[in-house]
């Protein structure tokens, strides 16, 4: 038996060290790429800044009502830091009838059958640490289509305490 005919012939296609044009255009693709990324990163944390500076409440959630992204309005709103929002379950903070109202929004506007892709609507939210004091809010979901379905069908959420109107206060 011959192992080595078959490694051979398996790296038959991808350039020799000899074969410099090759290797400078390997390298050049290289940079580029990672010129791109760069760019990308940059631009990723610009929208991450923006984000935290809309004065409601902004979350990205997937279908079990778990909050994938949050903003710096609904971290205040909870009292915890960022990485405390990360799968947090939107359903702690309501009333169990108000959920109910949520959750079936929630349940419309993530089908893709149904047409059009926002919904609003106003539900009290409910906050454990004001003693479960219900405060109003206008809610607008959105379905996002995505490529990649790892976490499910997502939508976005934006939620203005209605408590505020004049101050934009989440």
């Amino acid at each position: 038996m011959n192992h080595g005919r078959g490694l051979t012939a398996s790296l038959a296609p991808y350039p020799t060290f000899g074969d410099r044009s090759a290797v400078r255009n390997i390298s050049l693709d290289l940079q580029a790429s990672h010129k791109m990324l760069m760019l990308l990163e940059d631009a990723s944390a610009n929208t991450e800044s923006v984000l935290d500076l809309i004065p409601g409440i902004f979350l990205i959630v997937n279908e079990s009502h778990e909050v994938l992204r949050a903003n710096g309005a609904f971290c205040e709103l909870i009292d915890s830091p960022p990485e405390h929002a990360f799968r947090f379950q939107l359903s702690s903070l309501f009333s169990a009838a108000n959920w109910a109202l949520f959750a079936a929004s929630m349940g419309q506007i993530i089908q893709p059958d149904v047409d059009g892709n926002v919904i609003a609507f106003d539900v009290e939210l409910t906050l454990a640490k004001e003693g479960e004091k219900a405060r109003p809010f206008h809610w607008v979901l959105t379905r996002l289509d995505m490529r990649n379905t790892g976490e499910g069908r997502i939508v976005s959420v934006f939620g203005q305490d209605m408590s505020w109107p004049s101050s934009g206060k989440a």
